[in-house]
């Protein structure tokens, strides 16, 4: 978060609405998959610490796991 301190507020206020997008796309994602509510938990709290690597990697994990699946 010290980017964002030094950031003014247009990049300020992006930088979270990007934020709250990335955690919306994962909860429709983990919800669409049928996760379980822990693990929903689970994967917005990394997604909230990591951002959009950790979107990325729960893409990842889905894709893999679809593929696994067939």
């Amino acid at each position: 978060m010290g980017v964002v301190i030094w950031a003014d507020e247009r990049v300020r206020f992006v930088l979270i609405l990007l934020l709250v997008a990335v955690l919306g796309l994962t909860f429709w994602e983990t919800r669409e998959r049928q996760f379980e509510p822990k693990a929903t938990r689970w994967w917005l709290t990394f997604v909230l610490l990591t951002h959009a690597f950790g979107y990325l990697l729960l893409r990842g994990y889905t894709i893999y796991a679809d593929r696994k699946t067939r």
